[in-house]
């Protein structure tokens, strides 16, 4: 627009700014959300029950919230940076950079455990646990992190497991002392569990446990029998009534025992057994008493031989004595009638002689009469009484006198 002649000319340059307004505007809007946004999770930050951490794409932490510092006592000052590990346990200080330092640069979630220094002195057990913050374009921004008091439950965990290691190591010494009596014990010990058919029904049993006794008298080892089963090992057992036993006791739970004979190689090997249920297996403990076995019956065999010995020395001493008597009824007999017919005629020495000869005689049938008693008596109707020796000793010393 302009005059001519002396007027003066005016440009005026328009330009259309609405959009940088509204960029700046957007800008503005858009700084103002990412401050209240900050002090939002400020205030959030600083209002959960645990400790929280930021730290840059530089790996230096930048913030923390109130609960940190409450924790270890320090101010912002010492903690920016790397001065927050100024408050980790000398012993955890390396491990713990390692693994933030390796994961930071992996752009990975971590986890770690560490002693970190209470504001009182005190070092505490600390669960840290580090995430990856990206903006909305994708961009690495830093680690956000949070961190957990667990000494307490770490103390308990420990003492748990303290607990446990030592009921284990408990647990570990008595099933030590425990196989090794049973390795030692004279006695087979083994336990067998039910296999069952389609129908429940029980065909056969596993040997889930043995001791070396039970297979030894096999000629078998432990190894060669766990795991197999009855009728693979021990077929015996389902002809000589042991199975029918195992299933009864198994069914009722009522113990059982029993004693076999065995033929092994020709041999004849005696068992003694008892069976009990426990929880879904049968317990046998059993006993090789093929010495007992034999020793009782080679006893059983000498009492029936020393019987008829018996009966034979019975029968000998009967008759013997039998034929002793005989003699003395004679010669008593005789003496009798030479002192009814001659006494007045013998002198008095030969009366004497006469009288021993009929007192000796009477003393000898006595004592057949005693030994025939004493070979019909049995030893339990043997009847003690006390005894004078001076009378024994009197008819000694008379007969010693007449000898």
């Amino acid at each position: 627009v302009g005059k001519t002649d002396h007027a003066q000319l005016i440009f005026l340059v328009i330009e259309d700014i609405t959009a940088s307004k509204q960029k700046e505007a957007l800008i503005f809007e858009s700084e103002l959300r990412r401050q209240e946004s900050e002090d939002l999770f400020r205030v959030v930050a600083n209002s959960v029950p645990v400790m929280i951490w930021m730290s840059g794409t530089d790996k230096g932490c930048y913030f923390f919230n109130k609960n940190w510092f409450d924790f270890t006592g320090r101010t912002p000052e010492k903690e920016i940076g790397n001065g927050w590990t100024d408050g980790i346990h000398p012993d955890d200080r390396e491990r713990c950079l390692n693994i933030y330092n390796s994961n930071f640069d992996a752009r990975k979630e971590f986890t770690m455990e560490y002693r970190l220094r209470r504001f009182d002195g005190k070092y505490r057990w600390i669960s840290d646990k580090g995430v990856p913050r990206y903006d909305i374009n994708d961009n690495f921004r830093g680690y956000v992190g949070s961190c957990m008091d667990i000494h307490d439950q770490k103390d308990f965990t420990d003492a748990l497991e303290s607990m446990v290691r030592i009921r284990t190591q408990e647990l570990e010494q008595s099933r030590a002392f425990l196989n090794s009596v049973l390795h030692s014990t004279y006695y087979g010990i083994a336990s067998y569990e039910p296999i069952r058919n389609d129908r429940g029904k029980i065909h056969d049993f596993r040997i889930v446990y043995s001791n070396p006794e039970v297979p030894a008298n096999f000629g078998l080892t432990v190894e060669d029998v766990i795991g197999k089963t009855c009728f693979e090992m021990y077929p015996g057992i389902f002809s000589n009534g042991v199975f029918d036993k195992l299933v009864r006791c198994m069914e009722t739970g009522n113990p059982d025992v029993y004693e076999i004979d065995v033929d092994q190689s020709g041999n004849t090997l005696w068992l003694s057994a008892a069976m009990e249920k426990v929880n879904n297996s049968i317990t046998v403990t059993s006993k090789n008493i093929t010495r007992e076995k034999e020793a009782a019956l080679h006893l059983a065999h000498m009492n029936d031989e020393l019987n008829s010995k018996n009966k034979e020395l019975a029968s000998l001493t009967y008759i013997a004595s039998h034929d002793l008597q005989e003699p003395l009824r004679k010669i008593q007999m005789f003496t009798s009638r030479i002192m009814e017919n001659d006494e007045q005629n013998l002198s008095p020495q030969s009366l004497g002689y006469f009288k021993s000869v009929t007192s000796t005689a009477f003393r000898m049938q006595n004592l057949i009469d005693a030994v025939l008693s004493y070979s019909r008596m049995d030893s339990e109707k043997f009847k003690f009484e006390r005894t004078n020796l001076n009378t024994m000793l009197k008819e000694v010393l008379q007969q010693i006198r007449i000898l």
